[in-house]
């Protein structure tokens, strides 16, 4: 095993784990599952007494900083928020998934 970096031990990632193989590309099973695996500071994630809000999203130039239901600070411009989400007052927050 090799040592952390100091941005492995510093940073956040979060690795998708199919342990059925290819997740897009195979029709072989009826349910497909997927997992994350989440490090913080370089510790994995323990989602039994750790409460984390994930936020998805996906690349969409056409997002602006002026555009209030598409676009969300946790990302920036050029990325629009898949996450569910409410309208305050002509705010838009999003609801994280946890």
């Amino acid at each position: 095993m090799e040592p952390l970096t100091d941005e492995e031990l510093n940073g956040s990632s979060l690795k998708i784990l199919t342990p059925r193989g290819a997740y897009l590309t195979s029709a072989n099973d009826d349910q497909k599952y997927m997992y994350a695996e989440m490090k913080i500071k370089g510790r994995k994630v323990n989602y039994d007494t750790q409460h984390v809000d994930f936020y998805w999203f996906i690349k969409d130039t056409t997002v602006k900083s002026t555009d209030s239901t598409k676009f969300s600070n946790y990302a920036g411009e050029g990325w629009r928020c898949l996450n569910q989400s409410k309208t305050y007052n002509g705010v838009t927050q999003f609801i994280p998934e946890s």
